[in-house]
């Protein structure tokens, strides 16, 4: 399983966190501190998987999420995980911005991996 998967948080305690579990259980990460970075590393780097939290300092975690599902390019697009401690995520606001999948924080290392195993397996 060596499909790249981009982590995003401006916390760098969750980034770094997010890539020991995921490096630990042999997978390849790369990371993004804002909305900005992400869209552009996820350009150049077509990721499998997203891992990305909501509220970033330039552009929401919604938006990018959006951008990157409307992304005409041939690849398909992402798989989606919403990482929020917010309470109020609304069913409409998710499937609005084409998340797939959402993980609350603080988020447990044992879902990290299923998540990532489930997502690859598909």
């Amino acid at each position: 399983m060596s499909a790249r998967i981009l982590v995003v948080d401006d916390s760098p305690l969750s980034l770094r966190m997010m890539t020991m579990v995921l490096q630990k259980a042999g997978f390849e990460t790369e990371t993004a501190k804002t909305g900005t970075e992400a869209l552009q590393k996820a350009r150049e780097s077509k990721p499998a998987l997203v891992f990305l939290d909501a509220v970033l300092p330039d552009i929401d975690g919604f938006e990018v999420a959006r951008t990157l599902k409307q992304d005409p390019s041939p690849v398909p697009s992402p798989y989606i995980v919403l990482l929020t401690g917010l309470e109020d995520v609304t069913r409409e606001s998710l499937e609005a911005s084409g998340i797939d999948e959402v993980m609350r924080k603080p988020f447990q290392p044992e879902r990290v991996v299923d998540i990532v195993k489930r997502v690859l397996a598909s």
